[in-house]
Protein backbone atom coordinates (compact mmCIF):
# COMPACT_ATOMS: atom_id res chain seq x y z
CA UNK A 1 0.00 0.00 0.00
CA UNK A 2 1.22 3.17 -0.96
CA UNK A 3 1.55 6.69 1.58
CA UNK A 4 -1.28 7.88 -0.59
CA UNK A 5 -3.61 5.05 -0.53
CA UNK A 6 -2.68 4.60 3.31
CA UNK A 7 -3.71 8.22 3.54
CA UNK A 8 -6.60 7.85 1.44
CA UNK A 9 -8.13 5.00 3.66
CA UNK A 10 -7.27 6.92 6.64
CA UNK A 11 -9.47 9.94 5.31
CA UNK A 12 -12.43 7.76 3.97
CA UNK A 13 -12.43 6.09 7.54
CA UNK A 14 -12.48 9.70 9.58
CA UNK A 15 -15.12 10.57 7.08
CA UNK A 16 -17.42 7.37 7.90
CA UNK A 17 -16.60 8.41 11.65
CA UNK A 18 -17.93 11.64 11.59
CA UNK A 19 -21.33 11.04 9.60
CA UNK A 20 -21.97 8.65 12.24
CA UNK A 21 -21.42 11.33 14.77
CA UNK A 22 -22.99 14.11 12.71
CA UNK A 23 -26.45 15.34 15.17
CA UNK A 24 -25.34 12.68 18.33
CA UNK A 25 -24.14 12.84 21.76
CA UNK A 26 -20.37 12.46 21.95
CA UNK A 27 -19.29 9.37 22.00
CA UNK A 28 -16.85 6.96 24.37
CA UNK A 29 -14.59 4.26 23.06
CA UNK A 30 -12.18 2.14 24.76
CA UNK A 31 -8.54 2.19 23.15
CA UNK A 32 -9.23 -1.48 22.32
CA UNK A 33 -11.96 -1.25 20.39
CA UNK A 34 -10.39 2.10 18.42
CA UNK A 35 -7.48 -0.15 17.68
CA UNK A 36 -9.64 -3.27 16.56
CA UNK A 37 -11.45 -1.30 14.03
CA UNK A 38 -8.29 0.14 12.68
CA UNK A 39 -5.96 -1.88 9.99
CA UNK A 40 -2.97 0.48 9.83
CA UNK A 41 -1.29 0.22 12.40
CA UNK A 42 1.55 2.51 11.10
CA UNK A 43 -0.86 5.44 11.59
CA UNK A 44 -2.35 4.29 15.25
CA UNK A 45 -1.03 7.39 16.55
CA UNK A 46 -2.49 9.68 14.00
CA UNK A 47 -5.55 8.16 14.18
CA UNK A 48 -6.36 8.13 17.79
CA UNK A 49 -5.81 11.88 17.87
CA UNK A 50 -8.26 12.11 14.93
CA UNK A 51 -10.92 10.45 16.97
CA UNK A 52 -10.22 13.02 19.84
CA UNK A 53 -10.62 16.03 17.21
CA UNK A 54 -13.95 14.95 16.40
CA UNK A 55 -14.91 14.51 19.88
CA UNK A 56 -14.47 11.08 20.78
CA UNK A 57 -13.39 10.18 24.08
CA UNK A 58 -11.02 7.54 24.04
CA UNK A 59 -10.98 5.73 27.57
Amino acid sequence: MTSEQALDRIAHSLEQITDILNGTAPLEITREHALDAWGLRIYENEYLHALETLGITII
